[in-house]
């Protein structure tokens, strides 16, 4: 099947049921490697979901020749794995194929520099075009080359510890790549970040999956990270939360009207998932008036974004900040939203754009009102027009991201009678169910496929 290719076709209606979101994939890749990084032991990792990201890192695992054994659940929409670690001694010369998930590419990076061997690490061209500027340092003393869907990584000699010096500023999926590793070193390490890291809670949920393994690690100050030498990563059983990331866009739903009961929405560990803020965003948002416009930073929750902004597209107006890392994301999200919610009339300004006369004043005001630093790194700001949003235009493009396709789903479902969007298969990469949950809740999709 081309993504490309398919469409889904959203008709207007009123939600209300009950869903179970899918399983976190940010946990779940992180379960999966630190199971597979037990020296001598089985884990055994339930409620692992089903989707594209997923299984491309359990396909690299496979080739690096880690153990591999799945159950369906009794629940149907998540599995068991049953993993064989092999405590960093990995299969040499393999192909790994990363598919589209960024989490995948830089978590195996580290991984594949445990050894001196070789390694290939395939990707769609949007992966590969991501940026990769925080692992040059590790790839330093390697001679690598990074094409238009490969990564080549030549042989050389294998990770040592020590202090690695990172910016921290485009994501945090380098830091958490390396804090996986680090434990197996023989020597202490450090790493140093240049400054306070956005999306801190996904380290944090990191660190706190490598201690469930029995792993030490620790937050010295807010940009320094100590991390033992000549650790063992023990076998465990663990169970994989329900997503927050995809509970987000049933409680745009609710936000936009929708009356909808979120089965698996409260975390049964003690993993942060920092997404689960969305309610409390969101709720900022729906009680913006002319007096009182919100100013909400995603620097620790990007991936809320599309889903916000579908929100504050119905709304008086709110200014997000620290907008720069969503156009590094499966697509250029800031971009993408803008593009499409404009077709449902919405009125948008991009950081630096001219202003109508009409905001100018309120939007002024707010940025008067925010942290210089914050609006450096970019900001959205995101309003209804003067007479209520209408049905979309002309047909929506998903942008091959799985939360731009979400996000206008959200909103076609209760903005006019129909909203036609391409690409619209881009939402198997994190939530293959979603459209099947609109329709459980009472929304009519069409698709072709």
């Amino acid at each position: 099947m081309n993504v490309q290719d398919t469409v889904a076709i959203i008709k207007g209606g009123h939600a209300h049921g009950s869903v179970c979101v899918p399983t976190s994939k940010s946990i779940a890749h992180r379960m999966l490697i630190c199971a597979a990084l037990v020296k001598d032991g089985t884990s055994h990792i339930s409620g692992v979901p089903y989707n594209d990201d997923i299984d491309a890192t359990m396909d690299c695992l496979r080739a690096l020749g880690v153990q591999l054994k799945e159950r369906r659940d009794e629940q149907g929409n998540t599995r068991t794995v049953t993993v064989q670690g092999r405590g960093g001694c990995f299969a040499d010369s393999e192909t790994l194929n990363c598919r589209e998930s960024g989490s995948t590419l830089r978590f195996m990076i580290p991984l594949c520099l445990l050894s001196d061997a070789a390694h290939e690490l395939k990707g769609s061209t949007r992966l590969l075009e991501r940026p990769l500027g925080d692992y040059h340092v590790l790839l330093a003393s390697r001679k690598w080359q990074q094409g238009t869907n490969v990564l080549n990584i030549g042989k050389g000699v294998g990770l040592n510890g020590g202090v690695f010096s990172l910016e921290g500023k485009t994501s945090s999926q380098f830091v958490t790549g390396l804090l996986l590793v680090l434990p197996l070193l023989s020597k202490n390490s450090i790493i140093a970040l240049s400054q306070a890291p956005e999306s801190r809670s996904y380290i944090d949920m990191t660190l706190a999956v490598m201690a469930r393994f029995g792993i030490s690690a620790r937050w010295q100050d807010e940009k320094t990270i100590a991390v033992g030498g000549g650790q063992c990563y023990t076998a465990c059983d663990a169970t994989v939360d329900g997503d927050a990331s995809g509970a987000a866009f049933f409680h745009g739903l609710n936000a936009l009207g929708g009356n909808v009961a979120i089965l698996n929405d409260d975390p049964c560990s003690n993993i942060l998932q920092g997404d689960s803020i969305c309610p409390q965003l969101l709720d900022r948002i729906i009680r913006a008036d002319e007096m009182n416009m919100p100013i909400i930073s995603l620097a620790d929750c990007p991936d809320l974004g599309p889903i916000l902004f579908a929100v504050a597209a119905t709304k008086k107006g709110t200014l997000f900040t620290h907008t720069a890392r969503l156009r590094l994301k499966e697509s250029d999200r800031v971009t993408a939203m803008a593009t499409e919610l404009r077709k449902f009339g919405a009125d948008i300004v991009i950081s630096d754009e001219n202003a109508s006369c009409e905001m100018h004043q309120r939007l002024q005001n707010a940025l008067d009102q925010a942290d210089p630093s914050a609006l450096a790194t970019g900001w959205v700001y995101v309003s209804a027009p003067k007479n209520s949003l209408s049905e979309a235009r002309e047909v929506l493009s998903g942008h091959n991201d799985h939360r731009i396709v979400m996000a206008l789903a959200i909103l076609g479902s209760v903005v006019g009678q129909k909203t036609t969007i391409r690409e619209a298969a881009a939402v198997q990469k994190s939530f293959p169910e979603f459209l099947d949950c609109l329709r459980a809740l009472g929304i009519e999709v069409e698709t072709n496929w």
